[in-house]
């Protein structure tokens, strides 16, 4: 499956290509000959040649957006090698943070993908590993940590605003006060 970025930009590269179809090429410059206005056809050629370089030059910005896209999902082989021995014993120790079954089973699926022949052989028939490997690792780190943060600690710094404006609006200068800087009774 392509990426919506991948789609964009084929759509693209298929526009310009329509665009410089040599049949539309040579349909200009036939109707200009046959216009045999000197000047007129100089300008003209002129124009289209310009439009040709432009499109030309959308052209190759668009093959180098496809290629920064397939750059940034390929993983070289220093990077395989790196991930494979950097990658598990981190893995293993967010595991052990997290403290529970879904953890655990996510770390041996990951054990399974993370060898380089396995990672070359899915990176070959396309497979996206930061999509795939990454992007769950990123979700299960973010819920780990999240996990460790009490959020009553939060619950409670509210209640306690809350509690401050009521008490203030019981206070008749105090209300004033609010009154003038926006707040309501």
């Amino acid at each position: 499956m392509m990426s919506p970025e991948l789609t964009q930009l084929a759509t693209q590269l298929a526009q310009a290509v329509a665009k410089n179809a040599a049949g539309a090429v040579f349909s200009k410059i036939t109707a200009m000959r046959a216009r045999k206005l000197d000047q007129d056809v100089m300008n003209e050629l002129v124009e289209l040649v310009n439009d040709l370089i432009a499109d030309k030059n959308e052209l190759i910005a668009i093959a180098q957006g496809f290629e920064q896209e397939l750059v940034a999902q390929q993983i070289s082989d220093g990077d395989l090698t790196y991930i494979t021995t950097k990658l598990m014993p981190l893995v293993e120790q967010f595991a052990v943070l997290a403290d529970d079954e879904k953890s655990a089973e996510m770390v041996d699926i990951v054990k399974g993908l993370v060898t380089k022949e396995t990672m070359t052989i899915l990176q070959l028939v396309g497979f996206n590993f930061r999509r795939a490997i990454g992007e769950p690792l990123t979700t299960m780190l973010e819920r780990t940590l999240l996990s460790k943060v009490p959020d009553r600690g939060l619950a409670e710094l509210q209640l306690r605003r809350e509690t401050a404006y009521f008490e203030a609006l019981a206070d008749p200068d105090a209300r004033e006060v609010l009154r003038q800087f926006g707040g309501s009774e």
